[in-house]
């Protein structure tokens, strides 16, 4: 790995170099990582109140995987990272991680409840 330039800043004005995979985004790793996670807070909210379409839920796990694949990006990518950021680069793909999992039991729980109501519909 070597340091490269940053050819941009982050948009939030920290100062902090913005790694090429990252470019498209903008942002600082700390950026991203925190975006994300308040990405991932805010659809398991939405998640848990029961209310997700499946084509919701597809746009959901397709955000997860685009998240997924910029976390591993970065974290394998050209810029030294400090300790500390590999911590958070971890700790936001284990998010991303639990909350797909989540998404999938929610889904799952659906159908379930779905296929229960049709067949109690069939036999009464």
């Amino acid at each position: 790995m070597s340091d490269t330039t940053p050819s941009t800043t982050c948009v939030f004005r920290c100062g902090a170099p913005v790694p090429p995979e990252l470019a498209t985004e903008r942002m600082c790793v700390l950026h991203f990582t925190l975006c994300v996670e308040r990405s991932c807070a805010e659809m398991r909210r939405e998640s848990a109140s029961g209310r997700l379409t499946s084509a919701r839920q597809a746009h959901i796990a397709r955000g997860l995987s685009g998240y997924a694949a910029t976390l591993a990006s970065v974290g394998t990518g050209t810029q030294r990272l400090s300790d500390e950021l590999k911590r958070r680069i971890l700790s936001t793909f284990l998010t991303v991680m639990v909350m797909r999992e989540s998404l999938y039991r929610s889904a799952e729980s659906e159908v379930a409840k779905y296929s229960s109501t049709a067949h109690l519909s069939r036999t009464a």
